[in-house]
């Protein structure tokens, strides 16, 4: 059964709505020091692709490619890198819109990536010189054209998919990991020859991947990759439960995914509660009922739960398993912020959604807009300030600073590579 977006009217007013919206926000941050992280040093240094091996192996080829365009037509720098973030950053929430209106009603699908685009930590990248964003943007890409593949029946869109998910390979290869299964799942849905033809192409583009990247950098650094490779590795596995065990590996990962998850989606989660206590209290507040819910068939309904399910896995398991960090958390908040509202619909009827989505889009915005980040502090706050709270617009404002209270392994004594 073919099952298509609500179609009440022009959309356009949505997305219009949408990007002014995060369009000022961004500004409002565009100005900052930088670099916000040492990594995007390197990228700076890579603009035209020079000898020295960007980052991590096996390399960011798309990310430098992007910034040496920029760079190109007039844009130096950090600023060559983050110009990208804040097309991005408008660009991912439009998708998240775009894919929500085949589950929500358009207000709560347009409140849904309102809220994802004012994330403490997509707000925070959104104007950086991480590939994050980008990352994301390309992610929330792929998973649409996965599900309106099936909802259509199209193998065109599959087709995309995996083209989309070849693209972003260049882009982080990590991308294999995080929407690899949902491709492949994808696939399950459809079972025709024709849309399973289209998972040969991530493959072959990994193999293009690494040659692209051994004949860029290998010819000047012939032990470039060998080094970059145990590097990467180290960095990975160096957080990780396989190395670290229970208690530095998946405890302290799961302390800090907890953190992440709170600072972030904390104020959906209240807003959630208290919303769904209120209606158990009275249903005066909300006459609508939930008479205006989108129906889908029973198929659809199964492959919706599997499919945020296997769009979500890899990213909490990695993150749980192995390396836990702030810019990761950008592959599974699109996913989470679609889970929470389809819970919500079940919980309570549309006007209350609505009314629970804006007071958590009031709350986040307040938290990183007014969030009182300081170098100066001490004690409890001092962690949250280092750990977490930086992501905030004082503490954008002064990331330069950072360095001054936050120390690796200060809060958990640990031999890993990051905090």
């Amino acid at each position: 059964m073919m099952l298509k977006p609500q179609e009440s009217g022009s959309t356009l007013p949505l997305y219009l709505t949408l990007v002014v919206i995060l369009l000022l926000a961004r500004l409002l941050i565009w100005s900052h020091p930088d670099p916000t992280h040492p990594d995007e040093v390197v990228f700076v240094e890579a603009l035209g692709f020079p000898a020295a091996y960007p980052v991590h192996a096996p390399g960011y080829p798309l990310w430098v490619g992007l910034g040496t365009l920029a760079q190109s037509l007039g844009l130096t720098g950090y600023t060559a890198f983050k110009i990208w973030s804040l097309v991005a950053s408008l660009v991912g929430p439009c998708l998240l819109l775009a894919l929500g209106t085949y589950w929500f009603h358009r207000r709560i699908a347009l409140l849904t990536a309102l809220l994802f685009g004012l994330l403490p930590v997509t707000w925070f990248h959104s104007v950086t010189a991480s590939t994050y964003v980008t990352a994301s943007c390309f992610g929330i890409a792929i998973a649409w054209l996965i599900w309106t593949s099936i909802a259509r029946q199209s193998n065109v869109r599959f087709w995309f998919a995996s083209i989309a998910l070849c693209v972003c390979l260049f882009l982080r290869t990590d991308v294999l990991l995080y929407l690899g299964p949902l491709l492949l799942f994808g696939a399950y849905c459809h079972r025709r020859s024709a849309t399973a033809a289209a998972l040969i192409l991530p493959p072959i583009a990994l193999v293009v991947f690494y040659w692209l990247a051994q004949q860029i950098y290998a010819g000047a650094e012939p032990d470039a990759f060998a080094r970059r490779s145990l590097h990467a590795r180290d960095v990975v596995m160096g957080t990780s439960v396989f190395e670290l065990g229970l208690i530095d590996g998946l405890l302290r990962n799961g302390v800090k995914m907890c953190a992440n998850l709170g600072w972030n989606l904390g104020s959906l989660v209240v807003a959630l509660i208290v919303g769904t206590l209120l209606r158990r209290l009275t249903h005066s507040l909300y006459d609508e009922g939930s008479a205006g819910a989108i129906n889908a068939s029973a198929n659809l309904t199964t492959w919706r739960r599997w499919f945020l399910l296997i769009w979500i896995a890899p990213g909490l398991l990695f993150l749980m398993l192995m390396h836990c960090a702030q810019g990761y958390f950008l592959w599974i908040l699109p996913v989470i912020c679609l889970g929470c509202v389809l819970l919500a619909q079940r919980l309570m009827p549309q006007r209350a959604v609505a009314t629970t989505l804006f007071i958590a889009l009031v709350i986040t915005t307040v938290q990183f807009v007014f969030y009182p980040w300081s170098a100066a502090s001490t004690g409890t706050k001092r962690t949250i300030d280092a750990k977490i709270g930086y992501q905030s617009l004082r503490g954008l404002q002064q990331i330069d600073r950072r360095e001054l209270i936050h120390k690796q392994g200060d809060t958990w004594k640990t031999n890993a590579h990051s905090d």
